[in-house]
C-alpha cells in the first residue's frame, strides 16, 4: 500500500516499496548498487574452435559462445572469423554461397596498403561478409573489377574517401544499394550490360559525372537522379 499513489524512485528501486525496474541502474563493476543486476560488455577476446571467445572490457569477465552467423552473412556476429566455406585468396576472403551453388562471393578483404585493388577472377558477387567489405582501408584509390563480377554488392565501396577511379568490366549486372556512393569519385564508366541500379548506388552530391551508352538502363537512371552524364552511341553501333 506504500506505493498506492505512485513509485518514489531512486534509479533502479523504489525507495519506499522496494520494488525495481530496468533503468537507470548504478553500475559498478557491471554489477548494480542498488539492486544487484549484471549488465556486461563483450567484445571479442580471440577465436576457438567453432566458438567465440569474449571478455568485457568493463570487468574482464570471460565467456565462450558458439559463432552467431547472420542470415546472410558469413562472419561471426561476435568474433569476426569467417565460416568454414570461406577461404583465403591473397588479400581476400572468398567462399561460396550456401543459396546458389553457382555464385562465389568476397566476403572480406585484409589490406597491405596497395593503391590498387583488382577482384579476382572467378568471383561473381561482393558481399555476404560484413556490409562494406572495404571498411577503413583509405589507402585504396583504384579499384578494377574482375571480368566475372555480376553483383557490386551493397555499400561496399561507399566508405571509401579516397576512392578516385573504379573499372567496371563488360558483364556487371547490377550496381547494389550505397556501393559506390564515394566521395572522391566523379567520373565513371559504366557498361551496357549493367541492368539494375539500386537506391543511392551513385549518387550526384561529389560532382559525379556518368559516362555511359545511349538508351541504356544507365543512361535512364542518370536522367532520372540527374546525374551528369555522357553518352556514347549504343553498343553494337
Amino acid at each position: 500500500m506504500a506505493c498506492l499513489f505512485g513509485h518514489t524512485w531512486n534509479g533502479c528501486k523504489c525507495s519506499k516499496c522496494g520494488i525495481t525496474r530496468n533503468e537507470q541502474h548504478d553500475y559498478n563493476n557491471c554489477k548494480c548498487s542498488r539492486c544487484g543486476m549484471e549488465e556486461h560488455i563483450f567484445i571479442k577476446a580471440g577465436a576457438g574452435i567453432g566458438k567465440a571467445l569474449l571478455t568485457c572490457n568493463r570487468c574482464g569477465k570471460k565467456k565462450v559462445e558458439p559463432h552467431e552467423h547472420s542470415f546472410w552473412c558469413s562472419q561471426c556476429d561476435y568474433c569476426g572469423e569467417y565460416e568454414k566455406n570461406v577461404k583465403k585468396d591473397g588479400n581476400f576472403y572468398v567462399g561460396k554461397s550456401k543459396y546458389s551453388k553457382d555464385a562465389l562471393y568476397l566476403v572480406g578483404y585484409e589490406g597491405n596498403e596497395a593503391a590498387s585493388i583488382t577482384i579476382p577472377e572467378g568471383i561473381t558477387h561482393i558481399g555476404m561478409g560484413h556490409m562494406g567489405s572495404f571498411d577503413g582501408h583509405d589507402e585504396i584509390t583504384e579499384v578494377i573489377f574482375s571480368s566475372t563480377l555480376k553483383d557490386t554488392g551493397m555499400h561496399t565501396f561507399s566508405r571509401l574517401k579516397n576512392l578516385k577511379k573504379v573499372v567496371i568490366n563488360k558483364g556487371l549486372e547490377q550496381i547494389s544499394q550505397s556501393a559506390l556512393r564515394c566521395p572522391s569519385l566523379t567520373e565513371i564508366y559504366i557498361p551496357s550490360t549493367v541492368k539494375r541500379i539500386d537506391t543511392g548506388a551513385l549518387i550526384n552530391d561529389y560532382g559525379l559525372t556518368i559516362t555511359c551508352h545511349e538508351d541504356s538502363a544507365v543512361h535512364k537512371y542518370a536522367v532520372e537522379k540527374k546525374i551528369a552524364f555522357k553518352l556514347l552511341p549504343r553498343e553494337g553501333e
